[in-house]
């Protein structure tokens, strides 16, 4: 799912080439808001789309979920 449609702004295997946010190091906020900003579109006004009519919330918590296993593998973890 992130290869498919995150990887191609946010970097393949959630490694950013630096034009977008690299998500490995996203704070608890930004965390905390993913929802908002995946499938509710709350950065729009940034260049972030909405994946509300794509992803399913099952779909989401995978996403978030893969981001946090590359963070941790990032920060050594």
């Amino acid at each position: 799912l992130y290869m498919g449609l995150c990887g191609n702004c946010h970097g393949f295997y959630a490694i950013s080439g630096g034009i977008h946010p690299d998500l490995r190091y996203m704070n608890t906020d930004t965390h905390a808001q993913f929802r908002d900003i995946v499938l509710g579109g709350i950065r729009r006004g940034l260049g972030m789309p909405a994946f509300n009519d794509v992803l399913s919330e099952t779909d989401l918590e995978k996403i978030q979920a893969y981001v946090i296993s590359r963070a941790n593998e990032a920060y050594g973890k």
